[in-house]
Protein backbone atom coordinates (compact mmCIF):
# COMPACT_ATOMS: atom_id res chain seq x y z
CA UNK A 1 0.00 0.00 0.00
CA UNK A 2 1.70 3.41 -0.97
CA UNK A 3 2.31 5.84 1.60
CA UNK A 4 2.88 9.62 1.13
CA UNK A 5 6.04 11.66 1.91
CA UNK A 6 5.65 11.30 5.58
CA UNK A 7 5.45 7.48 5.53
CA UNK A 8 1.52 7.93 6.64
CA UNK A 9 -1.05 5.39 4.98
CA UNK A 10 -3.65 7.28 2.88
CA UNK A 11 -6.28 6.77 6.01
CA UNK A 12 -3.79 8.90 8.17
CA UNK A 13 -2.56 11.21 6.05
CA UNK A 14 -6.34 12.64 5.03
CA UNK A 15 -7.54 12.35 8.51
CA UNK A 16 -4.67 14.44 9.83
CA UNK A 17 -4.55 16.54 6.62
CA UNK A 18 -4.91 19.72 8.34
CA UNK A 19 -2.49 18.71 11.32
CA UNK A 20 0.12 17.86 8.34
CA UNK A 21 0.00 21.81 7.20
CA UNK A 22 0.44 23.15 10.31
CA UNK A 23 3.19 21.40 11.44
CA UNK A 24 4.85 21.90 8.13
CA UNK A 25 4.51 25.95 8.81
CA UNK A 26 5.83 25.48 12.46
CA UNK A 27 8.78 23.45 11.13
CA UNK A 28 9.91 24.55 7.99
CA UNK A 29 13.25 25.27 8.72
CA UNK A 30 13.72 21.37 9.66
CA UNK A 31 15.75 18.70 7.33
CA UNK A 32 13.14 17.32 5.38
CA UNK A 33 14.04 14.08 7.16
CA UNK A 34 13.71 15.23 10.48
CA UNK A 35 10.08 16.49 9.82
CA UNK A 36 8.91 13.50 8.30
CA UNK A 37 10.48 11.27 11.23
CA UNK A 38 8.84 13.84 14.18
CA UNK A 39 5.53 14.16 12.31
CA UNK A 40 5.25 10.50 11.91
CA UNK A 41 5.98 9.99 15.25
CA UNK A 42 3.29 12.70 16.40
CA UNK A 43 0.66 10.82 14.82
CA UNK A 44 1.58 7.41 15.33
CA UNK A 45 1.59 8.97 19.72
CA UNK A 46 -2.23 10.43 18.65
CA UNK A 47 -3.49 6.79 16.69
CA UNK A 48 -2.39 5.71 20.26
CA UNK A 49 -4.49 7.93 22.01
CA UNK A 50 -7.34 7.37 19.43
CA UNK A 51 -7.26 3.60 20.35
CA UNK A 52 -6.24 3.84 24.13
CA UNK A 53 -8.55 1.49 26.00
CA UNK A 54 -7.96 3.28 29.17
CA UNK A 55 -7.10 -0.08 31.45
CA UNK A 56 -5.75 2.02 34.35
CA UNK A 57 -9.00 3.19 34.73
CA UNK A 58 -10.43 -0.51 34.54
CA UNK A 59 -8.22 -1.40 36.82
CA UNK A 60 -9.22 1.03 39.68
CA UNK A 61 -12.62 0.74 39.12
CA UNK A 62 -11.66 -3.42 39.93
CA UNK A 63 -10.32 -2.59 42.91
CA UNK A 64 -13.00 -0.24 44.03
CA UNK A 65 -15.40 -3.05 43.69
CA UNK A 66 -13.31 -5.03 45.67
CA UNK A 67 -13.08 -2.66 48.22
CA UNK A 68 -17.08 -2.45 48.36
CA UNK A 69 -17.66 -5.98 48.30
CA UNK A 70 -15.12 -6.88 51.10
CA UNK A 71 -17.35 -6.74 54.46
CA UNK A 72 -20.16 -8.84 52.16
CA UNK A 73 -17.73 -11.79 51.27
CA UNK A 74 -15.98 -11.34 54.85
CA UNK A 75 -19.75 -11.96 56.15
CA UNK A 76 -20.43 -15.01 54.16
CA UNK A 77 -17.07 -16.41 54.95
CA UNK A 78 -17.99 -15.78 58.69
CA UNK A 79 -21.53 -17.47 58.55
CA UNK A 80 -19.85 -20.38 56.39
CA UNK A 81 -17.48 -21.06 58.98
CA UNK A 82 -19.90 -20.76 61.75
CA UNK A 83 -22.03 -23.39 59.86
CA UNK A 84 -18.93 -26.02 59.59
CA UNK A 85 -18.04 -25.94 63.31
CA UNK A 86 -21.58 -25.94 64.83
CA UNK A 87 -22.17 -28.86 62.12
CA UNK A 88 -18.71 -30.69 61.86
CA UNK A 89 -19.86 -34.76 61.50
CA UNK A 90 -22.67 -33.57 59.05
CA UNK A 91 -21.17 -31.25 56.77
CA UNK A 92 -18.18 -33.59 56.91
CA UNK A 93 -18.95 -35.55 54.23
CA UNK A 94 -19.99 -32.64 51.80
CA UNK A 95 -16.44 -30.90 52.75
CA UNK A 96 -14.14 -33.85 52.66
CA UNK A 97 -15.72 -35.38 49.00
CA UNK A 98 -15.13 -31.93 47.88
CA UNK A 99 -11.76 -31.51 48.82
CA UNK A 100 -11.00 -35.47 47.21
CA UNK A 101 -13.05 -34.16 44.11
CA UNK A 102 -11.28 -30.87 43.89
CA UNK A 103 -7.50 -31.76 44.78
CA UNK A 104 -7.51 -28.96 46.84
CA UNK A 105 -6.84 -29.78 50.58
CA UNK A 106 -6.28 -27.62 53.72
CA UNK A 107 -3.47 -28.83 55.26
CA UNK A 108 -1.76 -27.86 58.51
CA UNK A 109 2.10 -27.42 58.59
CA UNK A 110 2.68 -30.50 60.71
CA UNK A 111 1.36 -32.51 58.51
CA UNK A 112 3.77 -34.65 56.50
CA UNK A 113 1.31 -37.64 55.03
CA UNK A 114 -0.77 -37.36 51.56
CA UNK A 115 -4.50 -36.87 52.69
CA UNK A 116 -5.21 -39.79 50.56
CA UNK A 117 -2.52 -41.63 52.48
CA UNK A 118 -3.31 -41.99 56.43
CA UNK A 119 -5.08 -38.29 57.18
CA UNK A 120 -8.83 -38.66 57.92
CA UNK A 121 -10.22 -37.56 54.46
CA UNK A 122 -13.64 -38.45 55.78
CA UNK A 123 -14.23 -36.84 59.47
CA UNK A 124 -15.27 -33.74 61.64
CA UNK A 125 -11.55 -32.45 61.31
CA UNK A 126 -11.76 -31.76 57.88
CA UNK A 127 -14.88 -29.37 58.49
CA UNK A 128 -13.01 -27.93 61.48
CA UNK A 129 -9.94 -27.05 59.20
CA UNK A 130 -12.50 -25.20 57.21
CA UNK A 131 -14.25 -23.73 59.78
CA UNK A 132 -10.75 -22.38 60.93
CA UNK A 133 -9.70 -21.00 57.29
CA UNK A 134 -13.11 -19.51 56.59
CA UNK A 135 -12.98 -17.48 59.89
CA UNK A 136 -8.89 -16.21 59.13
CA UNK A 137 -10.47 -15.26 55.59
CA UNK A 138 -12.70 -13.37 57.51
CA UNK A 139 -10.84 -11.22 59.35
CA UNK A 140 -8.57 -10.62 57.02
CA UNK A 141 -11.31 -9.32 54.41
CA UNK A 142 -12.38 -7.18 57.35
CA UNK A 143 -9.15 -5.64 58.36
CA UNK A 144 -8.30 -4.49 54.21
CA UNK A 145 -5.82 -7.10 53.68
CA UNK A 146 -6.51 -7.23 50.15
CA UNK A 147 -4.53 -6.56 46.69
CA UNK A 148 -6.89 -3.54 45.97
CA UNK A 149 -5.19 -1.66 49.19
CA UNK A 150 -1.91 -2.56 48.10
CA UNK A 151 1.04 0.44 47.90
CA UNK A 152 0.75 2.75 44.65
CA UNK A 153 0.48 0.15 42.30
CA UNK A 154 1.24 0.96 37.98
CA UNK A 155 -2.70 1.98 37.81
CA UNK A 156 -3.24 4.12 40.84
CA UNK A 157 -0.27 6.67 40.03
CA UNK A 158 -0.75 6.42 36.55
CA UNK A 159 -3.82 8.20 33.81
CA UNK A 160 -3.50 7.90 30.30
CA UNK A 161 0.22 9.49 29.20
CA UNK A 162 0.26 11.32 32.83
CA UNK A 163 1.88 10.05 35.83
CA UNK A 164 1.35 11.60 39.57
CA UNK A 165 3.59 12.03 42.23
CA UNK A 166 0.50 10.73 44.60
CA UNK A 167 -2.08 7.63 43.67
CA UNK A 168 -4.91 9.51 42.45
CA UNK A 169 -8.12 6.51 43.41
CA UNK A 170 -11.06 8.35 45.22
CA UNK A 171 -9.96 12.02 44.08
CA UNK A 172 -12.82 14.62 45.28
CA UNK A 173 -15.18 16.36 42.53
CA UNK A 174 -12.70 19.27 42.40
CA UNK A 175 -9.55 17.20 41.89
CA UNK A 176 -10.88 15.12 38.88
CA UNK A 177 -8.41 13.75 36.11
CA UNK A 178 -8.21 14.80 32.52
CA UNK A 179 -10.52 13.49 29.86
CA UNK A 180 -8.75 12.02 26.97
CA UNK A 181 -9.09 14.62 24.61
CA UNK A 182 -7.08 17.43 27.73
CA UNK A 183 -4.91 14.25 28.22
CA UNK A 184 -3.72 13.84 24.76
CA UNK A 185 -3.34 17.99 24.46
CA UNK A 186 -1.30 18.03 27.77
CA UNK A 187 0.98 15.08 26.12
CA UNK A 188 1.49 17.06 22.76
CA UNK A 189 2.43 19.21 24.92
CA UNK A 190 5.38 17.57 26.18
CA UNK A 191 6.32 16.55 22.73
CA UNK A 192 6.58 19.78 20.91
CA UNK A 193 8.57 21.59 24.14
CA UNK A 194 10.55 18.51 23.80
CA UNK A 195 10.73 19.17 19.92
CA UNK A 196 11.13 22.73 19.94
CA UNK A 197 13.80 22.66 23.07
CA UNK A 198 15.94 19.61 21.94
CA UNK A 199 15.71 19.10 18.41
CA UNK A 200 13.74 15.55 19.14
CA UNK A 201 10.48 13.87 20.83
CA UNK A 202 12.50 10.96 22.14
CA UNK A 203 11.33 10.54 26.04
CA UNK A 204 11.37 7.98 29.16
CA UNK A 205 8.80 6.77 30.78
CA UNK A 206 8.09 9.27 34.40
CA UNK A 207 9.64 12.26 32.34
CA UNK A 208 8.92 15.68 33.47
CA UNK A 209 7.29 18.38 31.59
CA UNK A 210 9.64 20.64 30.14
CA UNK A 211 9.97 24.24 30.96
CA UNK A 212 11.60 25.57 28.12
CA UNK A 213 10.35 25.07 24.47
CA UNK A 214 7.20 26.14 22.46
CA UNK A 215 4.48 23.96 22.31
CA UNK A 216 2.43 25.50 19.35
CA UNK A 217 -1.32 25.32 21.13
CA UNK A 218 -3.07 25.67 17.63
CA UNK A 219 -1.13 22.71 16.22
CA UNK A 220 -1.98 20.82 19.41
CA UNK A 221 -5.98 21.79 19.10
CA UNK A 222 -5.84 20.63 15.45
CA UNK A 223 -3.99 17.20 16.54
CA UNK A 224 -6.68 16.78 19.08
CA UNK A 225 -9.48 17.46 16.44
CA UNK A 226 -8.29 15.67 14.06
CA UNK A 227 -7.52 12.78 16.27
CA UNK A 228 -11.03 12.52 18.25
CA UNK A 229 -13.34 14.18 15.06
CA UNK A 230 -16.72 14.25 16.80
CA UNK A 231 -15.55 13.05 20.11
CA UNK A 232 -14.02 15.73 21.21
CA UNK A 233 -15.82 17.11 24.27
CA UNK A 234 -15.64 21.07 25.31
CA UNK A 235 -12.27 22.82 24.74
CA UNK A 236 -8.67 20.42 25.25
CA UNK A 237 -6.41 23.17 24.55
CA UNK A 238 -8.15 25.77 27.04
CA UNK A 239 -8.34 22.74 29.76
CA UNK A 240 -5.26 21.23 29.33
CA UNK A 241 -3.23 24.58 29.91
CA UNK A 242 -5.45 25.29 32.58
CA UNK A 243 -4.60 21.93 34.35
CA UNK A 244 -0.85 22.47 33.82
CA UNK A 245 -0.98 25.93 35.03
CA UNK A 246 -2.41 23.98 38.20
CA UNK A 247 0.51 21.06 37.52
CA UNK A 248 3.32 22.48 36.37
CA UNK A 249 5.03 18.89 37.72
CA UNK A 250 3.27 16.51 36.03
CA UNK A 251 5.21 14.27 34.44
CA UNK A 252 4.72 11.65 31.67
CA UNK A 253 4.12 8.28 30.93
CA UNK A 254 3.17 7.79 27.22
CA UNK A 255 0.11 6.00 26.18
CA UNK A 256 0.59 1.96 27.09
CA UNK A 257 -1.59 -1.15 26.33
CA UNK A 258 -3.40 -3.53 28.50
CA UNK A 259 -0.92 -5.65 27.42
CA UNK A 260 1.84 -3.09 28.88
CA UNK A 261 0.36 -3.07 32.25
CA UNK A 262 -1.01 -6.48 32.41
CA UNK A 263 2.22 -7.82 31.32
Amino acid sequence: MTVDEYGLLPEYAKRYRASVALFDRYFASMAGHGRQHHLYTIISHCEKAREHDWPEEKARALDNSAIEGASSAANSARRLATYFRSHPMQSSWAVSSAALASGIHLRKMEDTVPIEKGVPAFGPGQAYRMSEFLGTLAELLEQGEILARAGPMYHRTHHGPLVFAKPIDGRSKGKKVPDESTCLAIFLCFCLRKLSATGNIFFQRGEPMPSDGECHWDLIGQLVDDTFGQGVNGNPVDAAKRYLNRHPDIHIAGYISATDLNG
